[in-house]
């Protein structure tokens, strides 16, 4: 008998499966699957992977969420159980799930201060500023900026970052240079007169692959993933199978020094 070693629910399944549909439509069929929404660590692993060429070509909407008060506080909240029990029948404003009064103070995430905001968001970064940026640094779990229980491997951002302009570059932008390139802004909502909640959204490479937090729930341009519980947060190690066209960046980076460059014909 073959061994089976693992469940086809642990590989992930697009919801809808071609097209894009409104994400308060496709999170209880997600859900009634038995699976959960993937978060934006998971994406960005599977971006790491230049073979999957459709995590890069295409933006998904996150298991992650943005909590906004509307005295302007807003907290990034990983895995969040309020997105996940999003419907038809859910209660929305302009597009965001609305909670109850004092919600905000229970649920679950990182604080981000004013100062926060007004530093790190609303504008497109440097792969440096990227790297550095304190919303990128909570979402992708770094361990400096999120409780050890759910902290993932401090190098998984940098190696992202990379990735992501590199690839870029090649596609988009290449007679620029790398350092030369803007990208991955951060991108919210504003405060409004209740408290609400809005998941997370990071854009196909095209987009510059911004992490967005305006995203309307009832809208037909949405895009989820679902995987098997014990499947997501799974804390790896970073394996990065490189293309051709990353390898011969390395190298002409680190060994041409303007004296050569290798092409692919």
């Amino acid at each position: 008998m073959a061994l089976k070693l693992y469940s086809e629910k642990e590989l992930p399944k697009a919801f809808p499966q071609e097209g894009t549909a409104r994400n308060t439509e496709q999170m209880p069929l997600l859900i009634a699957d038995g699976r959960v929404p993937v978060n934006l660590v998971y994406v960005m692993k599977r971006r790491l992977n230049p073979q999957l060429a459709d995590w890069l070509s295409n933006g998904f909407d996150l298991g992650d969420g943005f909590v906004y008060h509307p005295d302007g506080r807003v907290k990034y909240s990983h895995d969040a159980q309020q997105l996940r029990e999003v419907s038809e029948k859910s209660d929305l404003v302009d597009g965001a799930l609305k909670l109850a009064d004092g919600t905000y103070d229970t649920v679950q995430g990182i604080k981000l201060s004013k100062e926060d905001i007004a530093k790190y968001l609303g504008k497109e970064l440097s792969a440096q500023e990227a790297k550095e940026n304190k919303l990128w640094r909570i979402a992708a779990r770094h361990p400096d900026e999120v409780p050890k229980s759910i902290a993932q491997d401090a190098n998984l951002l940098n190696a992202y970052v990379d990735e992501i302009f590199a690839r870029y570059q090649e596609k988009f932008g290449p007679d620029k240079k790398v350092e030369d390139l803007r990208l991955m802004g951060v991108y919210l909502d504003s405060a409004g007169n209740v408290e609400k909640m809005r998941a997370a959204c990071v854009g196909r490479l095209v987009n510059w692959s911004q992490l967005d937090g305006r995203l309307r729930l009832g809208f037909g341009s949405g895009r989820l993933v679902g995987v098997a519980p014990e499947a997501l947060n799974a804390n790896d190690s970073i394996i990065l199978q490189p293309s051709l066209e990353h390898l011969l960046r390395i190298t002409n980076e680190q060994f041409g020094k303007g004296k050569f460059e290798l092409r692919i014909k």
